[in-house]
Parts: C-alpha cells; structure tokens; sequence
C-alpha cells in the first residue's frame, strides 16, 4: 500500500506572502477569537484539508494539495474569494495550522517585504495566468490516479428539434459523484482547474487522470465549448460564472443536463462503444451504437384488385409498420433503446417524415397505379433499401429492370442546322427523351437513373439545342461551330454518337491554302495571291471577309462551315493585317499593295516566313534590308578620308534606302562619324549617272561652316555653298546653284524657314537633317518647313533620334520617310512592339563601346557640395514659397496650365544652387558650387589637363570667365552670340592646343563641335534630359581622342538637383528604347515628377 503523504505545514512569512499582511492580519484575528473549525480531522483524502471559518456566516475553506503533499491552492465560499483569490478566511485556516503556531502577529507586516503578496502582485499572478497556454493536466499520461468517467445518454425535446443529452459521472471504483454542472466541469478539466465535489472526494487535475479513451470523449467534448451558438454566459450575484447550455433557443432541463450540439456527434457516436456510457432513463442499460439496419421492413405487393373500380391496370400497395423509434434529423441517426442507428441526415429526415404519415392502425398502406410504379422504383425504393428492409413480391421482382443506363444520341444534318434525337438505353429497352409514349412495355418496370438522364439532356441543351418534343434542334451558326469543334468530341466519350450519312456539317479544303508573294521589278510593289484550293469562286471574297474579321469559321454558300483556326487560314490572315489588305481591294485571288508593308518581314524570327511563298525578287529585297553591307558598291575612289568599317556598313546603308526609294535615320552615337558617312554617301551619288540636282544639308547654324570644311577635306571634288547673306543674296545662290554646278547646298534651319517659299520651288538629289533632334516637335516652324522639302532621298542624322517621347520619332520620319509610320492617329495606335519591327531597318545606331574598340574610356562622376550658410538661407526661404505657390496652382489651376509658371519657379532654384547672384542683383556672397569648381579647374590645370565648361546660363558663364580672368587663367568663350564664322577658328585653335579651357553654352555648343583636344568636361549646372548633357559630354569623347575623358557633374546636397539627377537616371536609356529594344514610351516632365522635386504629398 502506497505511503501518504504529510501535507505541508506554512511558515508565517509563507503565509504572509501568499495572503499578503492585510488579510493576514484579519485572519490572525479570527484565529485569535476562535472562530476556526477543522472539519473530519483525520481526512482519508491525503490531498484536502477543509475547515469552516465563521465570518458573516459560516464559510468552508479548502486547502489542496499535490501528490508529494505540498500545499497547492485553496478555496472559499465568501463572497471575496472569487475577485482576490484569496481571503481572510483561507488565511484564518493557513494561520491556525502554522508551524510554529502564531501566538501574535509579526511586527513589520504593515510594510511588507517586497516578495510578498499584495494587491498589485496578485493582479499581476492573475493578469500573467490569462496568457498562460492551459496544459490540461486531467489529459496528461502519468502515474496518476485514474478516474473513472461514466456517460448518461438521453433523448429530449428543445422546441421543434429532438436532440441527445448528457449527463456525467466522475470518482473512483468506490463511488461515483454526478456532475453538478457538465459545461463549468468539462472548462474546469480543460483548464486544469481543482473541482470539489464532496468533502470526500476533490478532483485535482495534479493528483488525477483519466483512461484514454475518456480523454478521447473529454477532447470531443471540450470542442462543445468553444462552439458560441451553443452556449450562453450569464453572471450571478456570487461572482461566479455559470454557463447554460443553450440550443435552438431552448435551455436545457437542468444545469447536470447538456444538449450534445450535433457537429460533434458522429465523432462522439464512434468512440462510446469503447467508454462506459449509460442510457439516462435506466442507467445501468449500456449505450450500443447498432451496426445492423433499422428495424424497419418495407413490402411491395401486387393487389388482386385494381386500384379504382374504372381501371384496368394492375394496382400496387406499399405497406410497412412503425416501429417504436425516436429519430434525431440534425444528428443522422435513430434510437430505440439500447440501440443508436447511425445513418445519414438525409435518410433521418427521409425516416421522420415517414413515420409521421398518419395511418389509423400501426401499419402504413400506400396504394399504387401502374402508371406510378416506374417512379416508385426509380425513386423510392432504392432509398428505402438503404433505410430499412425492403422485400418485393416474387411477380413484382420478375418485371424489374435493373440495367445500367447508355445513353445514345443520333445526329443529322439537313443543310440548315442540326437535328438530334437522344435515346436512354437500359438492357434492350429503349426509351426515347421527351417522348412519353416510348420506354418499356406494360409487362416490364424500368428501373431509370434520372440524374443522369437529366445531366446528358442538360449538356445538349447546354450546346444550344432547342428541344421540341422527341427532337433536339440546333440552328445558330455559333454554336454549331461550336458544337462541330469542341463538343461533339467530348458526347463521344459520354455517350454512343451516331451520325446520318447526310451528317456533314463541315467542310475540308482539298489542300491548305497557300499565300505568294513577291516585288514588282521597280520594287514600288508588292504582289499578294491566294490559293483556297477546292473552294468556289464566290466564297473567296466572303473567308477574306471573314480572315480580317479574326472570324473562327465562315458558312459556305451550301450551309457547310469551313474551319479558319488552320494553319493555312492562319497564316492567310496574318497577311491581311500585316499588309492591311482589304478584301474588297481583290482582283480574283490577288492585290498589289505598296510594298513598304513588307517591312514587317524583314525581321527573320517574322513566324509565318515559312508558311509564305516568296518570289525571288521580295527576297532579295528583304536580305538587302537586313544585311545592307552585302550591298556591292565600293566607296568613292575620290574620298580623301579612310573609313573605318562600321562607316562603311553606313555608307551602304544609306546607298541600299536610296535604291528602293526609303528615307532613314542614321543615329550613331556621337563621335563616331555620322557627317563622314554622309559625305561619302553624296560623293557616291554625285559620280552615279542620275545626279541631276544638288543636295541640300540642313544644319544647326553652329555647324553649318562646320559642314563646309568636312566637305573640303573629305570630298573636295564637291562643290559647296553655304547659304549665306541676305534675303536676295541666299535666293539667288539657290536660283543659280545647278547652272554654276553647285553639288551641295548648306543653309541652316532658321534660314530654311525663312526661304521656305524659294526652297519649294526645287527639287533636290538628297536632303539631310543634321541633328535632327530640332524637328522632334511637329508643330514647330522648323518641322513644318522641312516636311515641305521636295527631294529624291531623305536622312536624319542625330544622336538622339528621340528625346521624351516617342512622337519625337514620328515627326523625325514624317521629315525622312512619311509613308513608313502613316499619320500621326495611325501612329499612335501602334504598339511599342510593332514600332520596333516597323522602324528597325530604317535607323542605324552603333554605340561607340560596340564599334570604336581602342576609344579611350569616358569616365563620369558627380561632384557634390553643400550651400553656404547664406545661399542655404536664401534657398530654403525660396523652396518654401515655390512649394505653397506649386501646391495652391496644382490645386487650383491643374498641371498643364501651371507647368511653365511651376518650370520658371525651378529654374529659380537651380539659379540660387549655382550662385545667388543669378537670381538676386545685390547679393554679396560666394556660392559653393563657384568655390568646387575653381578648386577642381585649379587642380586639373596643374596637372595639364584640358577643360571643357560648360553651362546653360550664359549669364553663369560670365561669372566663371570674370573668375577666370581675375586668376589670370586663358580660355576661350563660346556662347549663342559668337558670330557662325568664328566657332570653326576657335575649335580649332583649342584643338591644336592654344589656352586649356573653353567656357560653352549648352545651347550653342552642345552638339556638332569636334573638341577633341580637351580631356575633362564639367557640366557645371544639370539639364533636364540626359541626352543633351551626354551630347555635351561627346564633344570630347569621339574619333581623334587619345586620352581617357573625365565628365563631372557638380551638384549641391540637399537640393532639387539631387532630385533632377534621380529624374535623368529614370531617363537612362531612352534614345535606345525603340531602336534597341524596348519601345516603351518615356514622357517629358510630369506631375508627379515635379511632386517628388519639390517633396508635394
């Protein structure tokens, strides 16, 4: 026999920390005055000690202890227990068993030591224990005491429902207690809570546990709880939380009766069998859950009479008798003491509603028809069969049919639709859908499958048949397209397809359509034939119409539907959009459309190449456009220069456009040579014999003397003029340019646009746009004039075909080759990708790391600097008054109608970041940036470096030469005021090595200038667009340099400049986007890029 264990003994500082010294005190005083009585001294339970304390009343303590007999908890029935969880009264019992026996109270317990309980710490212990996870220790295995759980099951009446109880057991094999209250028990054991039941009997979850089967119930149980439909909480005056279970509204009889919820029934209901359960009207009747059917038989007879004096069919009847059985619908199963049958809600339900049937005596008659018996069978009884007993008489046994049901449909066509009849074969009888009178004979009784009668109807009407009667009729042409291609394929594995001899909906070509191609010998042409093989003349025009339309088939004139997802069809269609041909335009088979849209073919990836048939003359065509150095022209013998070879790949490009009468855009990276290609190109066309008129280049006026001079050096056998003088003077050079045997024509575009009456009235051999970048807007002077330029052959040079917007592109070609990319509404509606494709053979661009291997490295950093304490105050002061003056106009006004209010307010800005000095007459100060960039030219200077300068405010410019001058430092100034005839002498005098620095406004000297004699270039101030500083930054890095170029940007910290370079990086890459790659769209400054300059919300 096992030991018991000695409960423990407190110590007064243990009791003062658990009770904390005021209710210590107070129950030192009940001690003192006698008022504890201990309660059955020497207690068989080693785990409780109880004794009643007279307070108000007469209050029972329980104190609890463990297994190794440590003292655990404790309860009282006072009203103050259930807020403290603890009291004098428990104190009162702790105090009068203390060891040593407390005589007096200690003398310090109105200052407690800090370990001990107070108020605040037992809030604290109870606030921490909501937190804590419940470990359920009644769950747990362990060499604890087992349990013993017993389960009483009932029967009972909530509202309109029947639904199960339970009521429960709890103790050990001596004697068992009920369970007051199932729902506070089963929270109390899943918490790990002590449950006191008698004075003899405490179930403690550290001392007990339960065989795991009950633990398996307890589980099932617990989820009851947690489920709030089923119970509601209601507070009582003792503090105490009942719960009562509530079920459809209904409160259960008792607080030891609980409502089982039906969700946990069938897991409840499978593991009983292994627990000790009990009915609870005789609870020494065990629960058996029944494995065998419902005692319940149903029989179907045939009668001797028939059902009704007039008729002469058989009749039937249907009998069974009620058994004496409860049947619980939301829970699926029926009782008839001891046993619980387990079926299905559906057949509980089906069982409810056929044991309500009334009937004057205990067995239940239905009289059947003849006419009735194939539902009954169909429908009734297979369900009875699974609810109870069924036993059919021997001559109704030997009519059924019991066969598996094959569906059959047949199809025929008839020219307009189709007409299909679906059969329901079961063994060899064959009932026929929509009509009545078909099906078996009267000595037989069919056993149907409705539901999948119902769905194999439902997937012909899904089809679009309209049923009439017996016959299934299909007439839209959709959906016998439809049917024909897709759905006829799948009925055929559901069911037996049968078609007519006349079922021939669709129609075959003989062979698969083919599509010719090929130029005309001027190449002006593109001739397209189609052959439809067996198809009749007058349903050509008709599948074209239909081909264009991305139609998926089209309905011959004989009612047949010809597919047109082939890949001949296909591929005739793709001809039609790419060529956008219409079929109205066919003469019999055949077009001829320009032959510029056979571009589209030029890229060899183009799919449907290998499904085309190609004429010699279109293939030769394309292969010139992709590989125009296969071109056999040699470069002209009196060209004074040695090209390298990408200059010659240029040069025959521009020769193989001008064959077939195409404009292009030569956009090679600046530096690498683009007038030298263009020079060769004219000296080649000049010495061919069909030169009849002079060429004309049309330059930015800083680069017009620049042209000249490459002509004298390169091809000095031309003869050039440069459009110069006055009015009349520049008329009459144009006047008499052929008869005094002018080859080349140089004006500028501000004078193009001023003579523009004179130019229309010639025609010139060739024009070429230099930077052509000039025309990227449309609407301006400059565009409209050069769109008037009557010429055999058109170029664009630029080195930025595009700067913000892909329309920059089409009005550069609109200027070149107008026919290519069509008006702008056509334009505009053509997609990145088919641009690509569309302009790929008619721009040229090499970048100079692809083609220039031995051109020294450009090396590019930024320079930072922050303001000066000054500039910084008149900064911020500015941005604070440009941020609200941004923020109300945007409000107020839009983006659009503010944009140029809001632009001057940044240049503003950008001018305080430069030096105030450009935005404030009287100022003073000195300007962080000026100080970078004198320290950086200082540095640069003494270790023989060349400069370039340069700055889009010319006002900027003086500041940097007055600098200059006062240092003694020599340069040379370039702005928009010096003189065209001056610009040559002073690049050319910086070239062969005079003064080390030359200051240049962005504008004037950005672009054409060949300065290959510096070697470092400061862009002192940011422009919005990358590619015109990186123009600028070309100037130096070209053909003819031979030293590393070092490019700095200076950019003040803390400054919209920061937020204008994280705009260019955003910018990176956009001349290349649709001559590369991409042919995404990159828009000019917007919104919510001035948002983020200027830090809007």
């Amino acid at each position: 026999m096992a030991q018991v264990p000695t409960q423990e003994i407190m110590t007064t500082n243990d009791i003062i920390k658990y009770c904390g010294p005021v209710f210590y005190r107070r129950g030192y005083q009940y001690v003192k005055e006698g008022r504890v009585k201990a309660l059955a001294p020497g207690s068989p339970d080693p785990f409780l000690y109880q004794a009643r304390v007279r307070g108000t009343e007469s209050y029972l303590v329980s104190l609890f202890y463990g297994g190794d007999g440590r003292f655990m908890s404790s309860h009282c029935e006072c009203p103050a227990f259930p807020a403290h969880g603890v009291c004098k009264h428990i104190a009162a019992v702790l105090i009068e068993r203390a060891e040593p026996p407390a005589n007096s109270p200690p003398q310090n317990i109105s200052s407690p030591h800090p370990a001990q309980s107070s108020p605040t710490s037992r809030t604290t212990a109870r606030f921490l224990d909501v937190f804590r996870v419940p470990r359920s220790p009644a769950l747990s295995n362990s060499s604890k005491e087992i349990l013993r759980l017993e389960y009483l099951i009932g029967v009972a009446e909530s509202g309109s429902a029947t639904v199960f109880t339970l009521e429960m057991k709890i103790g050990t094999d001596k004697r068992l207690y009920i369970v007051p209250k199932v729902p506070e028990f089963l929270r109390e054991v899943r918490d790990g809570a002590v449950h006191t039941f008698s004075k003899l009997f405490t179930y403690d979850p550290r001392a007990h546990t339960f065989e795991p089967s009950d633990r398996k119930v307890l589980e099932i149980l617990f989820q009851a709880l947690d489920h709030s439909l089923f119970y509601t909480q209601t507070q009582q005056n003792t503090n105490y939380q009942s719960y009562r279970y509530n079920f459809y509204g209904t409160r259960a009889r008792s607080d030891r009766t609980m409502s089982l919820p039906p969700f946990i029934w069938q897991q409840l209901a499978s593991v009983l069998p292994e627990v000790r359960a009990f009915w609870s009207r005789n609870p020494v009747l065990p629960v058996r859950i029944s494995k065998s059917s419902i005692p319940l038989l149903f029989k179907l007879e045939e009668t001797k009479a028939p059902s009704s004096p007039t008729s002469a069919d058989k009749s039937y009847v249907l009998s069974y008798e009620k058994p004496k059985l409860k049947v619980l619908p939301l829970y699926g199963s029926a009782v008839r003491e001891p046993d619980i049958y387990l079926i299905s809600r559906r057949q509980a339900d089906l069982l409810h509603q056929i044991l309500a049937i009334p009937s004057s005596s205990k067995a239940v008659k239905i009289p059947l028809e003849s006419r009735e018996m194939e539902d009954v069978v169909t429908e009734v009884l297979p369900q009875l069969d699974g609810l109870g007993q069924l036993r059919l008489s021997p001559d109704i046994a030997s009519v059924i049919v019991s066969e598996p049901l094959k569906p059959r449909v047949y199809l025929d066509w008839d020219g307009e639709g189709i007409e299909a009849q679906l059969h329901f074969v079961y063994g060899s009888t064959i009932i026929v859908a929509g009509d009545p009178s078909s099906g078996a004979s009267s000595s037989q009784i069919i056993r149907r499958d409705r539901v999948e009668e119902a769905r194999i109807t439902s997937r012909l009407i899904d089809a679009g048949f309209h049923q009439d009667e017996s016959r299934f009729v299909l007439t839209e042409d959709e959906a016998i397209y439809q049917f024909m291609s897709e759905t006829l394929e799948e009925l055929t594995h559901e069911m037996d397809v049968r078609v007519s001899e006349l079922f021939d909906p669709v129609h075959h070509v003989s062979s698969s359509p083919k599509v010719r191609m090929d130029m005309d010998p001027e190449h002006s042409w593109l001739e397209v034939s189609f052959e439809w093989g067996d198809l009749e003349e007058d349903d050509i025009l008709a599948v074209l119409r239909a081909l264009k339309e991305k139609r998926r088939y089209h309905r011959l004139t004989n009612g047949q539907f010809l597919p047109l997802e082939e890949a001949g069809f296909e591929a005739a269609q793709k001809v039609l959009e790419e060529l956008d041909i219409d079929p109205d335009d066919l003469n019999g088979s055949g077009t001829t459309v320009p032959a510029l849209r056979a571009v589209p073919l030029v890229d060899p990836s183009h799919p449907y190449q290998t499904q085309w048939e190609l004429g010699k003359s279109l293939r030769r065509w394309l292969d010139d456009l992709r590989h125009p150095d296969n071109l056999d022209v040699a470069a002209p013998a009196s060209l004074t220069a040695k090209l390298r070879n990408y200059q010659v790949t240029g040069f025959l490009w521009m020769k193989m456009l001008s064959r077939y009468g195409f404009g292009g855009i030569l956009a090679d990276d600046m530096g690498l040579g683009k007038t030298l290609q263009s020079i060769t190109y004219l000296l080649s066309e000049r010495e061919s014999k069909n030169w009849e008129n002079p060429a004309l280049i049309v330059a930015p006026a800083s680069l017009i003397y620049n042209w000249h001079r490459e002509f004298e050096m390169f091809a000095p056998t031309l003869k050039t003029q440069v459009m110069a003088g006055d009015p009349k003077e520049r008329q009459q050079m144009l006047e008499e340019a052929k008869n005094n045997g002018i080859d080349v024509l140089i004006t500028s575009y501000p004078l193009l646009r001023r003579d523009l009456a004179y130019y229309r009235q010639h025609t010139f051999h060739a024009v070429i746009f230099d930077e052509a970048q000039t025309l990227k807007n449309a609407g301006t002077q400059a565009a409209q004039a050069a769109y008037q330029i009557k010429s055999s052959h058109r170029f664009a040079l630029t080195g930025t075909p595009m700067e913000n917007r892909l329309t920059d592109l089409w009005s550069i070609f609109r200027a070149v080759f107008p026919e290519l990319l069509g008006s702008h509404k056509k334009f505009s509606q053509t997609t990145p990708d088919q641009l690509r494709k569309q302009v790929r053979p008619f721009i040229l661009r090499r970048l100079k790391q692809d083609v220039l291997k031995d051109l020294p490295e450009k090396i590019e950093s930024v320079e930072t600097t922050e303001l000066t304490r000054e500039q910084k105050s008149i900064y911020l002061a500015y941005l604070e008054k440009v941020q609200a003056d941004t923020q109300s106009d945007l409000a107020r006004d839009g983006f659009q109608k503010s944009r140029i209010k809001i632009l001057a307010a940044l240049t503003r800005l950008r001018q305080i970041c430069c030096h105030p000095a450009l935005f404030m007459d009287n100022y003073q100060g000195t300007s962080a940036k000026m100080d970078l960039l004198l320290e950086l030219v200082e540095e640069s200077l003494e270790s023989d470096h060349r400069l370039l300068i340069f700055s889009q405010f010319t006002s900027m410019l003086k500041m940097i030469a007055q600098n200059f001058d006062d240092r003694g430092w020599s340069y040379f100034y370039l702005d928009g005021d010096t003189p065209v005839n001056e610009r040559l002498q002073l690049v050319s005098r910086f070239n062969q090595g005079e003064r080390s620095a030359f200051l240049i406004s962005l504008k004037a000297g950005g672009t054409g200038l060949n300065l290959t004699g510096a070697d470092t270039v400061i862009l002192y101030d940011l422009w919005w667009n990358p590619a015109v500083e990186s123009q600028a930054a070309d100037r130096a890095h070209r053909i003819g340099q031979k030293k590393v170029v070092q490019v700095m940007r200076l950019i003040t910290q803390g400054t919209i400049e920061e937020k204008i370079y994280a705009l260019q990086r955003k910018k990176q890459d956009l001349v290349d986007q649709v001559i590369r790659s991409q042919g995404e769209d990159i828009p000019s400054i917007t919104e919510e890029d001035i948002r983020q300059i200027l830090q809007l919300s």
